[in-house]
This record gives C-alpha cells, sequence and structure tokens, in this order.
C-alpha cells in the first residue's frame, strides 16, 4: 500500500534531508498518490512536517527524519497525508497497510476526546497508541500492516510488523546511524549503507532458496519478522515478540461444526478485507483457495470484483480449465494475460530488482505480470496465499504423517536400490521428524549437496531453523506452523513486492487473524490425515487440506478439488530455453557465478550445459534457479553491474 524510509542518528548528528527523500523516491512504486515527511529529535522534543518542495528550504538541525509514499485505498483526500502527527505533536505515525477492525475502536476513542480529522484507519491506530500503548494496541488490531510510530513523550521509536508478516519493514544500523524502510534498496541512497554479502546466511539461502526470521543476504540488514516490533532509543534497540499463537488450546470439536466455523470464519475475513475507497479485485489461478475468495466475494457479498488470471503457455501445465469453471460459477468481469518464456525473459530483471533478494520463484515474473496488467483496474488484489501453511496443503505433511504411521516402509526404503536418488535419503529411519521436515521443504534434493555444503554448515542452518519450531507435541500442527514463519513470510513477499512494483494493494484472507486464531484451536486431523493406508503413498491429495478441500465440495466438483498440486518447477524448464534467458545465463551470469566463488561453477556450467544439450534435467532446474538468481541479485545490489 505504502511505502516508509527512516534514519535515526543517535550521535545527534543532523540528517540529511535530501538523502530521505532519495530513499522515498526510490520506492515511489509503493505509493505514488502522494508524498511526505518529517523531521524530529528527541533532544528537542518536536515534530516537523516537511513538504517535498521544502526539503532544502529547512533548517538541517534534525536528528531523525520520516518519508512516506502513500497509496491511497481509504479517505483518498488530503486529509489522509502521512507521516500523521498528533494534535499535541508529541507522536507520529507511518503507516503501510490496513487496519480490518479500526473502525470498531473509533466511537470508543471519540468517548474518550479523541478528535478525528480523517477517514483514515491511520490516524485511529495513532490514538490507540496514544491511549494504550504499543503492546495493547497491537494486540486490539487485525489486520496487515508495517508501520514506525515516533513518541517523544517516551523518547522512543517503534517499528512493528503484522502477525503474519504481509508487509515488508526492514532495519539496518552502522555505528551511529539507524536506517529502516519499506524495501532494502531504499538504503543504498544513504552513504553509511555499503552494500555487502552475508556470508552467514548463504547456506541457508541455498538450502531453502530463502532467508527466515530476521535475516536477509545483505550484511547487517535484518527485517523485523513477523509479530514483532522493534524499540529503538538513543542507548538500546530491542525486539520484542507480541503475537504468539494459541497452538496448545485445542478443541473437541465435530468436523461437522468446524467446516462451519471455518466456512463463516473466512467469509468474515473476505467481508472486511472488501473495505475500499477504490475498485477491488482477485487474482484468480484456478486454486481452491483463491477460486474460494472469488466465490464468496461474489455470492455472499455481491462484490463489483473482477477477476485476474496468468495463464502460462504450456497446455500441459497450464490452469485455464479450472480458472473457466470459477469465471463461468461466479460471472466476474474476467482478465486474463498470457505469461510466455519470452515476457519472462524481459522482466526478470526488473522482478528481481523490486524484489530486493534473490528471487525465490519463477512465480515472482508471474504475479509481476498479473499486477501490471491489472493496475489498469483496480489497486486492491485479494489472494489465496497462506492456506496451505495454515491447512495443511503441501504434500510434506502428508508424507511425515505417513513415515510415522509407517516405520516398517520406511526402514525397507532406506535399504532400496534408489538409496542416494531422493527417497531413501528423505525417509532414513535415522532422521528426526524435525529434520524430515526441513529436509522435505529443501528445493534441491539432498543428494546434491556433496562438496557443496559442509556438514558443519547444515548443522549450523538446521539448529538455527529448530528455534523456529513451536513447542507442541503434534507433529503435524507443530511443523504448519513452523511453516508460517519461514515460507508463508517468503511467499507473502512475492505478492508484496511484486504487486507493489506497479502500485497494487495485496490482500490475504486467509491470512487474517481470526484465521489464525481458529485453526490453531483445531486437531490436526480435521486438516491431515494421521494414519494413511500403507498402500496410499501417492494417494495425499484427498489426505491434505482435509476441511477446507470439503467446504470447497459443496461448490465445485471433486476433480475441481481433488486435483494435483502444482509444482514449484513447472514450467521452468521452458522459461530456461528462452534464448533472452540463455543469453543472460551464457553472457554475464555464468561468469558472474565463476568469478564469485560462492557455487561450484564447474558443476554448474556441467549441468547447464547438460540440460541445453538433452531438454533439461529437472532434478537440477531447482539448483540453477538458486545459482541464477543469487548471481542476478548479486549483480543488481552488489557489483552494480545490471540495471532495470
Amino acid at each position: 500500500m505504502c511505502g516508509i524510509s527512516g534514519i535515526v542518528n543517535l550521535d545527534s548528528r543532523p540528517v540529511d534531508l535530501t538523502i530521505i527523500q532519495k530513499m522515498s523516491e526510490t520506492q515511489k512504486h509503493r505509493g505514488p498518490d502522494d508524498q511526505g515527511f518529517i523531521g524530529f529529535s528527541f533532544v528537542k522534543k518536536k515534530i516537523i512536517p516537511i513538504q517535498p518542495n521544502e526539503i532544502t528550504l529547512k533548517n538541517q538541525s534534525f536528528q531523525c527524519s520520516i518519508g512516506f509514499n502513500r497509496l491511497s485505498i481509504l479517505d483518498l483526500s488530503i486529509n489522509g497525508h502521512q507521516p500523521m502527527i498528533s494534535y499535541d505533536g508529541k507522536l507520529a505515525i507511518a503507516y503501510n497497510g490496513e487496519t480490518y477492525n479500526a473502525f470498531n475502536f473509533k466511537g470508543i476513542l471519540q468517548k474518550k476526546g479523541y478528535k478525528f480529522r480523517s477517514k483514515t484507519d491511520t490516524e485511529i491506530l495513532l490514538y490507540l497508541y496514544q491511549e494504550y500503548g504499543i503492546e495493547k494496541m497491537l494486540e486490539l488490531i487485525n489486520g496487515m500492516f508495517a508501520f514506525c510510530i515516533v513518541d517523544l513523550n517516551k523518547n522512543k521509536l517503534f517499528l512493528a510488523r503484522d502477525h503474519s508478516g504481509i508487509k515488508p519493514l526492514y532495519w539496518y544500523k552502522n555505528n551511529s546511524t539507524i536506517l529502516f524502510a519499506s524495501e532494502i534498496k531504499a538504503f543504498l541512497e544513504h552513504p553509511d549503507f555499503k552494500a555487502a554479502v552475508n556470508q552467514r546466511n548463504i547456506p541457508e539461502y541455498k538450502v531453502f532458496h530463502y532467508c527466515s526470521f530476521d535475516r536477509t543476504l545483505f550484511e547487517g540488514v535484518f527485517r523485523i519478522p513477523q509479530g514483532h516490533f522493534l524499540e529503538i532509543t538513543v542507548n538500546s534497540q530491542k525486539l520484542i515478540k507480541y503475537y504468539h499463537l494459541s497452538i496448545n488450546k485445542e478443541r473437541k470439536i465435530s468436523q461437522k461444526k468446524a467446516e462451519e466455523e471455518l466456512e463463516n470464519t473466512l467469509k468474515e475475513s473476505i467481508e472486511s478485507q472488501l473495505i475500499s475507497d477504490v475498485k477491488v479485485g482477485c487474482q484468480l489461478s484456478g486454486g481452491i483457495d483463491s477460486s474460494l475468495i472469488t466465490t464468496f466475494a461474489k455470492q455472499y457479498f455481491e462484490a463489483n470484483m473482477d477477476t485476474f488470471s496468468i495463464i502460462i503457455e504450456n497446455k500441459k501445465l497450464s490452469e485455464e480449465k479450472y480458472i473457466d469453471q470459477v469465471i463461468e460459477k461466479t460471472n466476474p468481469v474476467a482478465h486474463k494475460f498470457r505469461l510466455t518464456p519470452h515476457y519472462f525473459g524481459e522482466n526478470i530483471i526488473s522482478a528481481a530488482w523490486h524484489y530486493d533478494e534473490p528471487l525465490l520463484m519463477p512465480q515472482n515474473v508471474g504475479i509481476k505480470q498479473l499486477a501490471q496488467g491489472s493496475s489498469e483496474y483496480v489497486k486492491v488484489l485479494l489472494s489465496g496465499e497462506g492456506s496451505d501453511e495454515l491447512m495443511g496443503g503441501y504434500r510434506r505433511y502428508y508424507n511425515i504423517a505417513y513415515k510415522s504411521a509407517h516405520p516398517l516402509f520406511i526402514y525397507l526404503a532406506s535399504k532400496s536400490p534408489w538409496k542416494g536418488k531422493g527417497m531413501a535419503n528423505l525417509y532414513s529411519p535415522h532422521l528426526s521428524n524435525d529434520d524430515y521436515f526441513m529436509l522435505q521443504g529443501w528445493l534441491t534434493k539432498p543428494n546434491i549437496f556433496e562438496g557443496y555444503i559442509t556438514d558443519e554448515q547444515l548443522a549450523c542452518i538446521f539448529k538455527e531453523r529448530k528455534q523456529l519450531f513451536p513447542a507442541y507435541n503434534d507433529i503435524i500442527k507443530k511443523l504448519r506452523f513452523y511453516e508460517i514463519y519461514t515460507w508463508l513470510g517468503a511467499t507473502l513477499m512475492i505478492q508484496d513486492k511484486m504487486t507493489m512494483a506497479h502500485s497494487i494493494e495485496n490482500r490475504v484472507p486467509f491470512t487474517d487473524r481470526r484465521m489464525f486464531d481458529l485453526v490453531s484451536s483445531l486437531p490436526s486431523k480435521l486438516f491431515v490425515k494421521r494414519k494413511p493406508n500403507l498402500f496410499g503413498f501417492f494417494d495425499h491429495n484427498r489426505n491434505t487440506k482435509i476441511l477446507l478441500k470439503k467446504i470447497t465440495a459443496k461448490y465445485y466438483n471433486p476433480d475441481f478439488v481433488y486435483r494435483r498440486k502444482s509444482g514449484f518447477d513447472q514450467p521452468l524448464s521452458d522459461y530456461f530455453g528462452n534464448q533472452l534467458i540463455k543469453d543472460l545465463i551464457n553472457d554475464l551470469l555464468l561468469p558472474g557465478i565463476k568469478h564469485r566463488g560462492i557455487y561450484d561453477f564447474n558443476f554448474i556450467k556441467r549441468e547447464w550445459e547438460s540440460f541445453i544439450n538433452q531438454s533439461g534435467n529437472l532434478t537440477y532446474l531447482r539448483l540453477f534457479w538458486n545459482a541464477f538468481s543469487f548471481e542476478l541479485w548479486a549483480q543488481l545490489f552488489i557489483d552494480k553491474k545490471l540495471t532495470t
């Protein structure tokens, strides 16, 4: 929705306001409708609003400054201008997101004497903080957000992110300078920021294709983790977790009752996320998650909502027939955009620049194209992210249930002639459930890591990742919520950054706080079958995301509901076969990989040539994506050799 940037000089040096302006300009795609700045000082106890055309005129005597780019969604008037300052001039907020229950508190605050100048949720949050403080305020609100609050009464600055990590916020400290921003690229405008690779986090990236929790691949740059806030004073920086899933409070409930509660809660979430002063649309992929959102929005709330879909050229992999079923049922104004290998090749560098970190998946480019096309019609899109993690939609949840239920099968698999080619590695009887699940989450097969990552590095990665596992005995629930703090956070960043690249706000009903709280209270057996049949190893489609699929079956036929889930690779081989991508790899990325020395160049080059000559090997395409995405990112942000 918006872009936040900030500078705090802890040693009271004056901020160069032209730098904060440059940081904001870098993120202008996040908020092209309005721009604002403030300067403030903890010493002088002053907050001063600054208009963009006044930057060079103002006395440069502020030790801190915040810049803001606004995408106007609620209250399109100038009254929604940010950063927003309280009446007494001691508090200020820069807020990116939407708080869906904010207006529930407006009447309460008015009775307490607060006077409102706008019809925004931003102003409500400012006064909620003033009345209740940071922790109580965060306990009360339900939404997607990243915000900064300045409190001169307490000489504190707070940076906070929502419970599921939908909106991004990063920070960086170098000696006495703290920088923060919605996107890391804003830091490049500050002379104290030196872009360098964080070598310590490379092994985690190599294994999982992303860094989890607060880690990034930029040296010294940290993300505010989901469900946390950072408290900054002149003398300290303290990270505090405010949101805790109540996964130990499990209810006894029938499947029918659980279905009813889940369907009603999802409807409530969708209804609340339709609130907007601009038109809302829906990303329709044809999967059951976005299909349910579209169906409920149209059928129950009569939403005037267009749908937007990406159609891939590869007919064997296309989900267009499922998209068409939803369109036929809901009768929206439907828009389809064809993602070709040529478009992919033309736009991969731009997608990498907007993403800030190595592209997680090929889908980055597709979502960017969808946002580009939909920006002609809407400013808000709903999407289906979060459902698979919350409700056990991935095969790996079924696999671990199978592993627990059939230890003899696992033992026999470990002795099979396929040992070393995937299944035996993953189904070793010696693996703990936690280790096994993390192996399942690898996007590259374990056997190709020999000589690529050391045992010591793997042990360190696993140790850090295990700290993110919630303490719970139910292995299925434990691992689902581990992925909320890892994989979901990474995929939400794809949605945010690729849609914001074209000034589109992305909303995700499945990650609503009410959905989190409800699902965490329900037994795992309602989502993943606990004791799969011995002969049903490959029958995971009917045994994952059980509850949501039963709800979907009320609206769509079994073929629609229980089809095979699309995978990571598709259609990666088509994209790598495009001449633009081949030229990028051969001319720039392969020489860069050789020079950088982070990957085994001879292995990468040999397998790449094998792919070119033999039409591809899917096992190694994931490794190619990992290495090439990293090198593309490094040449953009570290070497600055590439431009968009």
